[in-house]
């Protein structure tokens, strides 16, 4: 490209009428330095397109920066670094190396500033620059000789009337880059006549951001950015908005060039006549080329050669639908889409076949699609996508989060093909949401193969929603090939326990909100049947005729009590997958019964139950009844499991075909569970228009309030079984949400500066220290036990310990003037080195108590022990952080403590290649004496050694405690992972967990050396799972290097070196792919759990 220059053009330029093209000034290829010349075919833009331009001076629309004549003329134009100028060209020529010249008033410059020899930032402070021009003069900026200048502030740069006199010697360029300068842009508005900036020589021009426009263009190309033809200057642009000009394909160049910045791409917008072009970072990229937008990026793929292509998203990106459709070309194309670790939000328009445009993806039948490796997730805003993924095609799932919104109500729909699901969560807004949707379609495209799913999810995966499994169409009802789905993991809403694969089981969840979880069975797993409750009544031999009455109907009904049947379900699941009693030990069984049987119609069952004993019924006007329910189950050998009648159980003309084996047990359910009682018919008396549950637990009575419909009573239960009353008595406090029968009661429960909600007036008497508020418009009466003092402030009670001296002294047990059966605790007057507080003075039978250690600093606990009356010790369960609680037993306990000095243990690292002033010796003694790396040798560490992959997950694996997985789903296996390697848990834990995904799903490449950026990636997602604080973020372009951070690592490397876990390996390169040392690792897992873990 040849040099332009602007000169003299016509005053008459500069008016609303634009002139003739023969009046604008000729092409020259002279120096600046050179005289001008006039140019030819440089054409005005319309100045109607315009929102600022220059005018005639009738008509001048930018405003002048000479102050009036009325008004004081500003004697100090510029500041640096605390000394102020009367002139910017004064300022800039003070400036040294590293200062800020700030602009403080508009100017006008009408003289070319020359920069060399320099590096200054130059604030312009949200001023403007207008540039004007003489015959033998015109303002222009000129960074030269090394320099190295950012421009920031938010200012602007423009031109005056006398800039484009015929007579000016102006040449329209507003800044020039030159012999090895450095410019950097961050923001500002631009408006040059003919270039805003002219790159030249080895020069460098960052654009972060700004606005940029030229008044006249030649040739019909706008030249707001010029770079000199056969200079090596470059143009490094990640931000700005241009008008009528993309630098994305520059036609100031032949042939054109890319002056986006890599992973920056444009996107273009039409308005006023104009088109404005935004530089962004790209939203996804393929193997060589970046995109503005996913679809884009996908369609690339699909219209290649080969139809074959990796897609990466970049970015966090909302978009609309993803479509493969064969109609458009879209067969036998093989894509992946890697996520990268972001979230991709379908918004409007949706696709999908014609009329049916309700998805996010349509991926149609001929093709291989893999997406993973992030969030995909409907927008909020959609309209339309009632549905995540319609699926025809081959289709993986792997490392993803699905989300659908209020209207999703679909998140897979899976049609034809065959599709794998690996560490993929389901989740969605959706009250109907269906999680799975498998379906053989039946018509004459699809029904010659039946779609299959597979689900490898571990213990770490959830999915929210219903499974439905299914044919569809013509015949459906006797449709033979029906869709085949096979689970082996994870975490789930409803019971997966018809798709289960062979050797696994659906048991109790750990995770709050689901019931099932898909775990590896025992060789023997049972099946889960269960039984109906077992009802007893035990109402007593004197009770009234009316009660026992009342007693025999509440019997009955209670036959049909039903407490969640998936929650009870999934706890029997638990002790199914663990059985271990044979089919073989279950037809012995059944001889022993004289039961007959063969070797294949032996099934070992669980059946879980409820055990229901009838304590109390109470008839009258109001009537109640109290009902200890525990659930239990038992093992049962049936040769009939779908009608299991078992030995003495018999009725009628039934068969025998079961036998119980070993005892019943406890069944442990520890989810709040829905419960239903159905009520006889005359159980609500008039006027009651709510009934209770008291439920006695722990020496507390809760009191849920129940919903009553149809003579059947349910309530939500949080608290497990044991007694409970149904009652029309209200209850007399609450905290919070829980309700309670009796003021004491909550005062019982209240933690301390809890608040308790009178609803009733009451009385209690409290014998712990504590502070607690009562409000409601009750009358509370709170004393204090013997051995405490109450102060009252208002309606906030505090209680503490009264202090004696030569000890304590207590009442006889049973003397408590709030209880006749509550017994002394009795704890040590006298406690060297810490101190031991207890929860209460006396405590009733049953009740927990609760027993706070605190050493003295360098002491640790040696002994705690309680002793009842008779001297044997009683159980204690340690609750962590120095508390410990026992059940009070009935009568008095004695309590021991002592403590003792803390040795010190500290392991030395003497190693000899560890010098004591090394940079890193402090961080291998830490890593060394907190087990978390030892040496290659007794009296080596080799600091220099690099580190491999199966190395650091196995640190950060002892880290955690290393967790038992000998009953975990621990996945599909890695083919390089020996599962009796050092590293086998370590690695298949830290996949569990989302740590660690491989090289491939069949390769981890533990023995390979880790990397920099490797390194960053694993501890940013260790750190994701233990919920630690990872929102530092450093800007990576500081180094020459950052653009060589892999897309996965991206975030990592700036959280690590944000945080000051991994530093740069000089102050302007990264090395991400360099191998990390084991002096670097110590370093950095020191710096990891000092500052981040702390």
């Amino acid at each position: 490209m040849k040099k332009r220059w602007l000169a003299a053009l016509l005053s008459l330029c500069m008016t609303v009428t634009m002139v003739p093209v023969g009046a604008m000034a000729a092409d020259i290829e002279n120096d600046i330095a050179e005289s001008p010349v006039n140019l030819t075919e440089i054409v005005p833009q319309d100045p109607s397109a315009l929102d600022e331009q220059p005018v005639s001076s009738e008509t001048t629309l930018l405003e002048e920066s000479e102050p009036a004549e009325d008004e004081p003329k500003a004697e100090m134009v510029a500041e640096v670094e605390g000394k102020q100028y009367e002139t910017l060209e004064a300022a800039i020529e003070a400036a040294q190396d590293g200062d800020k010249v700030e602009l403080l008033q508009d100017v006008t410059l009408n003289t070319i500033i020359t920069i060399s020899n320099k590096s200054i930032t130059f604030d312009m402070n949200g001023k403007t620059i207008t540039y004007g021009a003489t015959v033998e003069d015109a303002g222009a900026f000129i960074f030269s000789e090394n320099s190295n200048v950012v421009i920031c502030g938010n200012g602007k740069v423009t031109f005056n009337d006398s800039y484009m006199a015929d007579d000016a010697n102006s040449t329209g360029r507003m800044f020039e880059a030159e012999n090895n300068a450095v410019l950097t842009i961050e923001n500002g508005t631009f408006f040059g006549g003919l270039t805003c900036v002219l790159a030249d020589g080895d020069s460098r021009v960052y654009i972060k951001d700004g606005s940029f426009s030229a008044y006249v263009n030649s040739d019909g190309r706008s030249w707001v950015l010029n770079r000199q033809d056969k200079s090596n200057s470059r143009f490094i642009v990640t931000g700005g908005i241009f008008e009528n000009y993309d630098p994305s394909h520059s036609k100031t160049e032949n042939p054109e060039e890319n002056f986006c910045a890599e992973g920056y791409v444009t996107t273009s917008e039409e308005n006023d006549g104009s088109t404005f072009y935004t530089v962004e970072a790209a939203t996804a990229k393929t193997d060589s080329e970046y995109y503005a937008t996913l679809a884009e990026a996908v369609q690339a793929v699909v219209s290649s050669k080969s139809k074959t292509g990796t897609v990466t998203l970049l970015k966090d990106a909302v978009g609309g639908g993803i479509g493969l459709f064969n109609a458009k070309d879209a067969v036998n194309v093989n894509l992946t889409i890697d996520f990268g670790g972001f979230t991709y939000t379908c918004d409007d328009p949706a696709v999908g076949s014609v009329g049916t445009e309700s998805q996010g993806f349509h991926l149609e039948k001929g093709n291989t699609v893999t997406l993973k490796n992030g969030t995909i997730k409907v927008s909020p805003d959609s309209q339309n996508t009632s549905m995540l993924i319609q699926n025809y095609c081959d289709l993986t799932l792997e490392n993803l989060d699905l989300y659908g919104s209020n209207i999703t109500k679909y998140i897979i729909s899976s049609n034809y093909g065959d599709t794998v699901l690996k560490n993929v969560n389901i989740d969605g807004t959706n009250n109907n949401i269906v999680a799975i949707d498998l379906m053989h379609w039946l018509n004459d495209s699809y029904k010659d193969q039946s779609p299959t799913i597979q689900i490898l999810n571990d213990s770490s995966n959830t999915i929210n929603g219903s499974i439905d499994v299914y044919c569809w169409g013509t015949d459906a009802a006797e449709c033979q090939d029906k869709p085949t789905l096979t689970i082996y993991g994870g975490h789930y809403t409803v019971d997966p326990s018809a798709y289960l694969a062979a050797g696994y089981a659906a048991a109790a969840s750990n995770k709050d909100g689901y019931v099932y979880q898909v775990v590896k069975a025992s060789k023997a797993p049972a099946e889960v049947v269960p039984e109906a409750p077992k009802v007893e009544n035990k109402l007593p031999d004197n009770a009234s005729a009316d009660d026992k009455e009342l007693a025999a109907s509440v019997s009955e009904k209670l036959n049909n009590l039903v407490v969640d049947e998936d929650i009870v379900k999934a706890a029997a699941g638990t002790v199914a997958s663990q059985n271990e009693i044979s089919t073989e030990q279950g037809k012995a069984e059944l001889d022993k019964a004289n039961i007959i049987t063969d070797d294949s119609n032996v099934t070992i069952v669980v059946q879980p139950y409820l055990d229901v004993t009838l304590t109390n019924a109470t008839s009258g006007e109001q009537k109640s009844f109290t009902a200890d329910i525990t659930p239990m189950y038992r093992t049962v050998a049936t040769t009939n499991v779908d009608n299991i009648v078992v030995k003495g159980e018999a009725t009628g003309s039934e068969t025998v075909n079961a036998v119980v084996i070993g005892e019943p047990k406890e069944l442990s359910i520890n989810k709040t569970v829905e419960v239903t009682i159905p009520l006889p018919t005359d159980f609500v008396a008039s006027g009651i228009d709510k009934l209770y549950i008291h439920h006695q637990k722990n020496g507390i009575t809760y009191v849920y309030e129940g919903a009553e419909k149809g003579n059947a009573l349910t309530f939500t239960n949080p608290h497990g079984f044991s007694l409970f009353t149904i009652t029309s008595a209200a209850p007399q406090a609450k905290i919070g949400d829980i309700n309670y029968a009796t003021l004491q009661d909550a005062v019982n429960a209240v933690e301390n500066n809890q608040t308790i909600t009178l609803l009733a007036n009451g009385s209690a008497t409290v014998s712990r220290e504590i502070t607690f508020t009562i409000t409601g418009d009750f009358k509370a009466e709170i004393t204090a036990d013997s051995g405490y003092k109450l102060t009252q402030n208002g309606n906030t009670y505090t209680i503490t310990e009264k202090s004696t001296s030569g000890g304590a002294s207590h009442p006889e047990a049973g003397s408590s003037s709030s209880s006749s059966d509550r017994y002394q605790i009795d704890k040590p007057s006298n406690v060297e080195n810490g101190s031991i507080k207890v929860s209460d003075s006396k405590a009733q039978k049953g009740d927990t108590v609760t027993i706070t250690v605190t050493p003295d600093e360098g002491y640790e606990l040696d002994k705690l022990a309680v002793y009842d009356k008779d001297g044997d010790k009683l159980d204690l369960k340690d609750k962590g952080e120095g508390k410990f609680t026992f059940e009070m037993p009935k009568g008095d306990v004695e309590i021991e403590v002592s403590f003792a000095q803390i040795e010190d243990e500290t392991v030395k690292a003497n190693f000899a290649d560890v010098a004591a002033d090394a940079w890193y010796a402090d961080a291998v003694q830490y890593v060394y004496e907190n087990g978390m790396m030892s040496g290659t040798s007794e009296t080596t560490f080799s600091p220099d050694v690099t580190t491999t992959r199966g190395m650091i997950v196995t640190i950060l694996y002892r880290l955690e405690g290393s967790p038992d997985l000998s009953n975990e789903n621990l996945g599909y296996p890695y083919a390089d992972v020996d599962a009796n390697a050092y590293y086998a848990d370590a690695v298949y834990w830290a996949r569990q967990n989302g740590i660690v995904s491989g090289m491939s799903a069949e390769q981890f490449a533990p023995n390979n050396a880790i990397t920099r950026e490797q390194m960053a990636a694993i501890l940013y997602r260790y750190a994701q799972f233990k919920g630690y604080d990872v929102s530092a973020k450093a800007d990576l372009s500081v180094y020459t290097d950052a653009a060589n951070v892999g897309t996965y690592a991206t975030d990592a490397m700036a959280w690590a070196n944000g945080a000051q876990l991994i530093a740069g390996t000089s102050q302007a390169t990264l090395t991400p792919a360099g191998n990390a040392t084991r002096a670097q690792v110590a370093t950095i897992l020191m710096r990891f759990c000092e500052n981040i873990a702390k």
